[in-house]
């Protein structure tokens, strides 16, 4: 017998009693829903900027430093509900919505078809003693989901 079979009553028990929840808003997640929940996810901010080489994520690294493509996934906005779910996974150790949020991109960017000639992605290196504070790179888990979508290496 599977240990998955085994396991699914109390695992629907322990649902019962601490369901999941979304991380952007805290309701309870619908059935099979597995990150954000219905709502969060129509009314994400998302900027479209993935599909635009000359848009204001591109435009701020100009003349600063070589960078053929440049995009963002949301606007942030200090009063919305996805400041949450960045702060979770930034300061909380939330890391599965850091992941979740990087296939998010991944997809973005692999719809687009700008990003198609990406050969690997680099996460931003965070300094020892926050990352010793921290446990974890929250970078690292937004580029192991981005590269799991482009199918490309960490």
């Amino acid at each position: 017998m599977p240990i998955n079979s085994i396991l699914y009553p109390f695992r629907e028990l322990l649902h019962l009693f601490f369901p999941e929840r979304c991380p952007a808003c805290g309701g309870v997640l619908p059935e099979g829903v597995r990150f954000l929940c219905p709502h969060c996810q129509w009314d994400m901010p998302l900027t479209g900027y993935s599909i635009r080489h000359d848009n204001p994520v591109a435009r701020k690294f100009w003349g600063q430093i070589p960078v053929e493509e440049a995009t963002s996934l949301l606007f942030f906005s200090s009063h919305s509900r996805y400041r949450t779910l960045i702060h979770g996974f930034k300061y909380y150790g939330q890391w599965r919505s850091a992941l979740q949020l990087g296939e998010m991109l991944g997809r973005d960017l692999h719809q687009s078809g700008r990003y198609d000639t990406v050969d690997r992605v680099i996460p931003i290196p965070l300094h020892r003693r926050r990352l010793w504070y921290r446990g974890y790179n929250q970078s690292e888990y937004l580029a192991q989901g981005v590269a799991r979508i482009l199918a490309v290496p960490v």
